[in-house]
């Protein structure tokens, strides 16, 4: 879906490119610090459940790369759940099966020990869609963790190169889309495609998470005074 971005070399573009640099390392370092306080307090929690080895856990849009950086997946057996058809796994203990995490029908009531998606929820374009994530999550898992950026926070983790990006106008965010990197997506010159990414980013708020996970514990990942992202764990 990325265009290359090394056609585009009008002044306004590069303008637009280049001051975000600084912006970039800092997000990706914070980025990379909150995964791995995510991480430990997830292993915590994993270890609080006293699960027997091996445990099973499914992933809904996950990847075996990002099981092969967590100690934890030594003591499971994973499944990654996504609709991505080249996502393929060559370690023993995981194995992906191509499909929409809103439909775990394949799998009975309470097959799993714990079921696990990170920043999957917001991509789900409307908040019926996210509710059918909900009641599969409680249905095939006894235990969930759930994690997903927060609706009200100045940086959109998607595109966060444009800061406050998901509060503009519709025509801006589509405009800016099509013609600059917006962080982790763009330029994407067609339309269609531009809309449909647009279309497919639902953030959720904490009244949300409420609605879809009301008996869990919402656990907040915060910078400064702001909520960057929620974690969910199950009771």
């Amino acid at each position: 879906m990325n265009a290359d971005t090394s056609q585009n070399t009008s002044p306004e573009y590069l303008s637009l490119y280049r001051a975000p640099a600084a912006w970039k390392k800092s997000f990706l370092y914070f980025g990379s610090t909150f995964r791995r306080r995510r991480h430990a307090l997830v292993v915590d929690w994993l270890q609080s459940l006293n699960l027997p080895r091996p445990y099973s856990i499914l992933d809904l849009g996950g990847t075996p790369q990002y099981w092969s950086y967590w100690k934890a997946s030594q003591d499971a057996v994973i499944t990654c759940v996504n609709l991505d058809t080249t996502v393929a796994s060559d370690h023993p203990n995981i194995q992906v099966v191509h499909g929409d995490a809103t439909d775990l029908s394949a799998w009975p009531d309470q097959s799993h020990d714990v079921v696990f998606s990170n920043s999957l929820i917001e991509h789900l374009y409307s908040f019926e869609a996210q509710e059918r994530l909900s009641r599969e999550i409680h249905r095939v898992g006894k235990h969930f963790f759930v994690q997903t950026p927060n609706r009200y926070v100045p940086i959109e983790p998607h595109f966060y190169r444009i800061p406050c990006f998901h509060f503009m106008p519709y025509p801006l965010k589509l405009y800016l889309l099509r013609r600059y990197r917006c962080g982790f997506y763009g330029p994407i010159k067609e339309c269609t495609p531009a809309e449909d990414l647009l279309a497919e980013i639902r953030l959720c708020n904490q009244t949300d998470l409420q609605k879809l996970f009301p008996t869990s514990r919402l656990a907040p990942e915060a910078v400064g005074p702001f909520v960057k992202s929620w974690m969910v764990f199950s009771s």
